[in-house]
């Protein structure tokens, strides 16, 4: 009978295993490729989430959008690295600055 119960046990934690095991990898749904890229489902979701956050987006972006824009700045990374396009921090940083001064400069008088 011990031995019974002692096999019965090993059969179950083996069974276990395997289910955990086939439910632990959790494949990610591709909604889209890009020469070879792939972007998926999380990662439209987390865009949205993120865009959703700020005023100016809630409620008015779909999904759609964001998968459209996701799409685009894969293609201009990809373009990016073809033609070895290498921007620094510090370009950014400039270039950011310099559209928050034409902003304050052009923002309409209450």
């Amino acid at each position: 009978m011990k031995r019974l119960i002692t096999l019965l046990f090993l059969v179950m934690a083996l069974a276990f295993t395997n289910l955990a095991h086939f439910y632990g990898d959790t494949i990610e749904k591709i909604v889209a490729r890009v020469n070879g890229q792939i972007i998926t489902l999380s990662q439209v979701e987390t865009y949205y989430e993120a865009l959703n956050q700020q005023k100016q987006f809630k409620g008015k972006i779909k999904t759609s959008q964001v998968l459209d824009d996701l799409i685009s700045t894969e293609i201009l990374f990809q373009l990016a690295g073809e033609y070895h396009v290498d921007v620094k921090d510090k370009d950014v940083e400039k270039v950011i600055n310099q559209l928050r001064r034409n902003s304050k400069t052009h923002t309409p008088k209450a």
